[in-house]
């Protein structure tokens, strides 16, 4: 007994500990709030109480005005009846949202009476009519189509009753339905004699032009499954792929790029040896009736996995078609429409600018890379085709309203933002520009056969509103806003996006792990699946998503759990800021911008700590002419320059010496944002990307009339290793035949 009483005495010792020591003890910063939401529970004696008591006690007036320093404070009042009181403030949150909380939390507590056995975590806050609006109503998007009848059938029935229309235009090549129908039935009964069979994948390695149409047709009619190559890509991104899928056949246009393709077990065709093996086949250009069924896959799309693998998704016949048929409803696609193709071949989005005009008798302009990553080009190519259809990604659409001629773009009836997050401050500027056109926000990944979601957007946003909707679920595809324990969250309040319907693929190739990851069971539908996006979303009132972020934005910076969408959302409210994004460098936050140059960083800081806690405050801030992107045009995180000034410029600077250099020189300072440029100064390092690189790549084309490949680029990233690899490829640039030049027109004068 002697012992539990010292025990006991001991342990008062620690029955009360100052929120002070413990936020001292925390690894949160000290000038940093611990919480920003609290309950209390009031338990002093209720009013009637004291009021029986003592006679001398007696309390006449009194009057208070409480403030609370959170978010939201929640007081628990103990009396005959359990009061709550909710005291919040308005700049945070709005009364709607209040009485959500207030529903929500009066269901928790029914719940918790009724369930006494059942874990407190997983009650679901949801009344029921909340429930079934979020699983049923808001996901009522059947659509009445036939995917039975493949979309090769339907292009095959167009081209009997069209075969005049034109198809396909590439620069000054054109093909009409019949001749792209007709070259497609040559290669299909080539590969099919050659012993291509059903289901089997076939790597297609092709620049984006007519040739590639002709070959995902003739894979198509052949039974077999589109998997297509990059020529941007390094060949060994190739082996692994072709090794990791198990291909077992490979077709490109010519000998040089047969090349690229050696890989053990893989047999590689090139279009003149199949139309020579079909010459004599007096049926080769006739149709072989091999349609294929819904769930047959049609093509399979490569893209970077979080190992550093790259991972193969697999999209159905019936998926594919019933986002190609959803485009035509929802575009109101015919035959007056030209649909501009600008997608690179890894890019999902491809399939669709590639295959959906052939469904409603529109023309494919298929444009080259050099012209669709160029702004100025892409402009120009828009207006001289009167192009009516045009999807890009907001980092290509920023720079195309900066140097588009007014009314240039004009001709278009819609624009597709896609990749990225349309912002609020650039959809205003579409629409000031061009206020007749509307966007269609598209939102939707490639494990799912593309869009998902589609948010019409006709008229220029609020100067309030932060985030654009991407909308609603598509056609015969379902949407689900789910937390950690697959359970629908309040609207609101941010959860992961879950994709099923008809779009879900069938998984990734050779992956079974991954695929059971990322494909789940459906919850709530039995035999059913989910695809896991990976995507924070949330819904608004009205039934529409938001895109916030992806799940692992989520960063962590002393002690403090951080939403990087939500910096650049506050960034992006500063008038001067175009594009903004957040990465956490070293433990420090860095901000990037795209903008007036003229901010400076206590600008830019003095307006996020109107809004923002400090931690969340960037410590340093990095100003860039445009932001960086991928091959497929989406942000490259990883190409984001470090925010230490010294290392813009190599320290070791030697000026440029010969002519070339020089000329070189003047071409990237007119991209780049620096003031000098040195011989061993790095292209990307001085915050050049892909999208500059094919700008450079043009402007070096034009001046010293060559044809260049951007690979070159790439792998000569320096001033001094791209002008002799210049200098070596192209005579014409060598140093003696410049002198020799020189030379000449000093005689001359």
């Amino acid at each position: 007994l002697q012992r539990v009483q010292q025990d006991n005495t001991t342990l008062r010792e620690y029955e009360h500990t100052a929120l002070t020591d413990i936020h001292l003890a925390s690894d949160v910063a000290n000038d940093m709030a611990m919480f920003d939401s609290i309950v209390v529970f009031e338990n002093f004696p209720k009013q009637d109480q004291v009021d029986a008591g003592d006679e001398q006690l007696n309390i006449e007036i009194l009057r208070s005005r409480e403030q609370t320093n959170y978010t939201l404070a929640l007081s628990v009042i103990p009396n005959d009846k359990l009061k709550l009181r909710f005291e919040y403030q308005c700049d945070q949150l709005d009364t709607a949202m209040v009485k959500q909380f207030a529903q929500h939390y009066q269901q928790l507590l029914h719940l918790l009476i009724s369930n006494t056995l059942v874990a407190p975590l997983s009650l679901s806050p949801l009344l029921k009519a909340e429930r079934e609006q979020q699983l049923v109503t808001w996901n009522q998007s059947q659509v009445d189509v036939d995917l039975n009848l493949s979309w090769l059938r339907r292009f095959e029935m167009n081209v009997a009753n069209h075969p005049d229309y034109i198809a396909v235009i590439d620069g000054d090549r054109s093909l009409t339905y019949y001749e792209l129908n007709r070259r497609a039935n040559q290669l299909a009964h080539g590969l099919q004699a050659a012993g291509v069979a059903k289901d089997e994948m076939v790597a297609v390695l092709s620049e984006r032009n007519i040739d590639l149409l002709i070959w995902i047709i003739a894979v198509f009619k052949a039974g077999a499954v589109y998997l297509p190559l990059d020529p941007r890509h390094p060949d060994d991104r190739y082996q692994t792929i072709m090794t990791s899928a198990k291909v077992k056949w490979a077709v490109c246009n010519d000998e040089d790029t047969a090349a690229r393709l050696t890989c053990e077990g893989v047999t590689c065709f090139i279009q003149s040896q199949l139309f020579a093996a079909v010459m004599d086949n007096i049926d080769s250009e006739e149709n072989l009736a091999l349609y294929p069924t819904t769930e047959q896959l049609a093509y399979v799309v490569y893209t970077s996995g979080s190992t550093g693998t790259p991972k193969g998704a697999m999209v159905t016949q019936g998926g594919m078609l019933n986002n190609l048929l959803s485009k035509v409803s929802d575009l109101s696609l015919g035959r007056a429409d030209r649909i501009a193709q600008t997608a690179s071949v890894s890019f999902d989005i491809s399939v669709w600018q590639l295959l959906t005009g052939l469904l409603s008798q529109s023309t494919t302009y298929v444009l080259a890379d050099e012209i669709s990553h160029d702004p100025a080009q892409l402009a120009e190519a828009v207006s001289s085709h009167q192009l009516t259809i045009l999807q890009t990604v907001p980092s290509i659409l920023e720079s195309l309203l900066t140097v588009a001629a007014p009314d240039s773009l004009s001709s278009l009836r819609w624009l597709l933002p896609t990749g990225e997050a349309l912002t609020p401050a650039l959809a205003r500027r579409w629409f000031s520009a061009y206020p007749t056109i509307p966007l269609l926000n598209a939102y939707g990944p490639a494990e799912c056969a593309d869009d998902v979601a589609l948010g019409l957007i006709e008229t220029a946003p609020a100067e309030t509103v932060w985030h654009l909707p991407i909308g609603r679920a598509n056609a015969n595809t379902q949407l689900y806003v789910l937390d950690v324990d697959l359970q629908p969250v309040p609207l609101g309040v941010a959860g992961e996006l879950y994709v099923s319907g008809v779009g879900v693929g069938r998984g990734y190739v050779q992956s079974p792990g991954l695929t059971a990851e990322r494909f789940i069971p459906h919850p709530f539908i039995g035999g059913a699946r989910l695809y896991r996006t990976g995507d924070r979303v949330k819904y608004l009132a009205d039934g529409r998503l938001v895109y916030l972020g992806r799940v692992d934005f989520q960063v962590k910076l002393r002690g403090q759990r951080l939403e990087l969408g939500e910096i650049e959302a506050q960034l992006m409210r500063l008038a001067g800021i175009q594009q903004a994004v957040v990465a956490l460098h070293n433990q420090q936050l860095v901000g990037y911008w795209v903008g007036d140059a003229s901010l400076d960083e206590a600008q830019i800081k003095q307006h996020l700590q109107q809004s923002l806690p400090e931690f969340m405050v960037p410590s340093h801030f990095i100003h860039l002419t445009a932001l960086p992107l991928n091959a497929n045009g989406k942000l490259d995180r990883r190409q984001l320059p470090v925010p230490d000034v010294s290392t813009l410029t190599n320290q070791d600077f030697v000026e440029p010496q010969t002519e070339l250099e020089k000329q070189l020189a003047d071409m990237w300072l007119a991209l780049l944002p620096v003031e000098r440029i040195g011989l061993h100064d790095n292209f990307f390092h001085l915050g050049g990307h892909s999208l500059l690189a094919m700008q450079l790549k043009a402007r070096i084309q034009n001046q010293f009339s060559v044809k260049l490949d951007l690979a070159l680029l790439f792998n000569n990233p320096t001033l001094a290793g791209l002008s002799q690899q210049l200098a070596a490829a192209t005579p014409a640039l060598n140093e003696n035949d410049m002198d020799v030049m020189e030379s000449l027109l000093a005689e001359l004068e």
